[in-house]
């Protein structure tokens, strides 16, 4: 401890700037405006929109994620944002750079997934336990996979991997076929 008050008023108003920062920050994250269109909510920031959630009608369809909405381009998916949703099919539009995390966790009714060269970037587990996936196709094009991304997705049966593609991580497609 500090041997003169002052000094220790000074490191308490430290910390506590500190601490009211970290608060602010907190907060302003906690605060950004989620919006709503159709099935899906949706934040834009810098002009692009990420899809934070979606609103599943819990009846077997046809998912096509919008390549704009508003006027600005769908650039990515949120961490769990489809996860658990019962779509037998899925577009990919070519405007999304980016899956979360548990993107599109559980979701067990489609056959065959279609990745884009769009893509930079999947998240850890994007597609963990998709028990239904058969087919997965990779187009060409260099992309950074998170760990464990196809883990558990039990029917996987084929997989064509994109010319360019330079790295697959150890247990990628742990437990399945």
């Amino acid at each position: 401890l500090p041997r003169e008050p002052i000094s220790l008023k000074l490191m308490l108003n430290h910390h506590n700037t500190v601490r009211i920062l970290a608060v602010f920050f907190v907060l302003n994250g906690a605060l950004a405006h989620a919006e709503q269109a159709g099935p899906f909510t949706y934040t834009v920031s810098n002009g692009e929109v990420t899809i934070t959630d979606y609103d599943d009608p819990g009846e077997d369809h046809a998912l096509h994620i919008p390549g704009a909405i508003e006027g600005n381009p769908v650039t990515a998916i949120g961490d769990a944002a489809f996860a658990l949703s019962t779509f037998t099919s899925i577009t990919i539009p070519s405007s999304v750079k980016r899956l979360g995390a548990f993107s599109f966790q559980g979701c067990i009714r489609y056959s065959t997934l279609f990745i884009p060269n769009s893509l930079e970037s999947i998240g850890e587990g994007a597609f963990f336990e998709n028990y239904g996936l058969q087919s997965l196709i990779f187009e060409d094009g260099d992309i950074s996979l998170g760990s464990s991304v196809f883990v558990r997705c039990l029917g996987l049966v084929s997989v064509r991997l994109g010319q360019g593609m330079t790295e697959i991580s150890a247990g990628m497609f742990a437990n399945c076929k």
